[in-house]
């Protein structure tokens, strides 16, 4: 790949998706990983992982989100899980009444495929 060849960000998530059922898969110093129901701005239901990124975590945001950009624009998807798309929402938008004390603060997110019984992995 040559460096003058762009890379497409990630789609960035509709608004119209709502957000409920959250459940804590783990959560870690830059992040907290939920399976969490998404209704999408049709009406389809699924379950999903959403990960949202804690305050003053813009770095592992931006470096998550661009390694997902890099795997979609080489077609690498047998050992990721989809990202539908990545974000930025108040705590109230995301669904959720408050994030580490915080009512209402933005946060970012990415939204992925939910697999059933993967295992969390962790660098920390």
């Amino acid at each position: 790949m040559s460096t003058a060849e762009s890379i497409e960000p990630l789609p960035q998530i509709e608004d119209a998706v709502v957000f409920t059922d959250f459940g804590v898969i783990s959560s870690g110093t830059h992040t907290i990983v939920y399976k969490v129901l998404v209704t999408d701005e049709v009406g389809k239901k699924q379950f999903c992982c959403l990960k949202i990124f804690r305050k003053g975590g813009m770095t592992p945001y931006k470096l998550e989100t661009t390694a997902y950009e890099y795997l979609r624009h080489a077609n690498v998807t047998d050992v990721v899980p989809y990202v539908y798309g990545s974000g930025s929402r108040t705590v109230v938008h995301w669904g959720l009444n408050e994030i580490d004390g915080d009512n209402d603060g933005v946060y970012h997110g990415i939204l992925m495929e939910w697999l059933e019984g993967a295992e969390t992995l962790s660098v920390s």
